[in-house]
């Protein structure tokens, strides 16, 4: 009978701290894939940017769409039937009215009237038609007398016109943006003046608007 023997010494103990041939290959494999994998990770968050982007403009544009809509039925539809009220209840008013006619018609005349303005202030506040025709700048050189004429508050313009972002969509953004600031500042500041600065810090556009009012406190 022939035996056989065993070249491993049954009294060595195991190299824990050593690697095998096949576990440096393996862990250095996996050095070598670790940086493209993070290219390839990187390259995936920008492209899922870029998509979120695109989506936040098209719900923006459609929302502009559908302002312009409204304020253009505001214009074209309730406020010619307003018109032709008035100049209705005008018509009325020169015939002879007994005193409580008159009267009835005369007040009549005066709310139609506030309905026509408030409608108008309305459609500008939906979509003014400057900023269709006229770009940024002139928006709110417009919403700076409007704020001013409904709510007595002084606003002072600070426009670098080279600051403007391109595009209708976005510049209507930013116009409802600063409608919405203002109208914090007129609710909630008690200050009765504000400063829009609109500064281009290449390649972006910083639009401040800064009121003196008496702030808060953080909880």
């Amino acid at each position: 009978m022939t035996t056989s023997s065993c070249d491993r010494d049954p009294t060595a103990r195991p190299q824990y701290g050593s690697k095998s041939t096949d576990q440096q290959s393996c862990c250095e494999s996996c050095d070598d894939q670790q940086p493209t994998s993070l290219a390839h990770a990187e390259q995936i968050i920008r492209e899922k940017n870029e998509q979120i982007q695109a989506l936040a403009l098209q719900l923006l544009e459609a929302e502009q769409r559908e302002r312009r809509r409204l304020a253009q039925v505001l214009h074209d539809h309730l406020q010619q039937l307003l018109v032709a009220a008035r100049m209705q209840t005008d018509l009325l008013l020169t015939d002879e009215l007994t005193p409580p006619a008159e009267r009835y018609a005369s007040l009549i005349h005066n709310l139609v009237g506030e309905a026509i303005e408030t409608a108008r202030s309305l459609t500008c506040e939906l979509y003014p038609p400057v900023l269709h025709q006229k770009g940024l700048c002139a928006a709110i050189e417009w919403l700076a007398q409007h704020v001013y004429q409904q709510h007595g508050l002084d606003v002072q313009l600070r426009l670098c016109k080279k600051a403007v972002p391109p595009g209708e969509a976005r510049q209507a953004f930013l116009f409802s943006a600063l409608q919405e600031l203002l109208l914090n500042v007129v609710k909630h500041s008690g200050s009765r003046q504000a400063v829009i600065r609109m500064q281009c810090r290449t390649p972006n556009a910083i639009i401040t608007v800064r009121d003196f009012g008496r702030g808060f406190r953080p909880q």
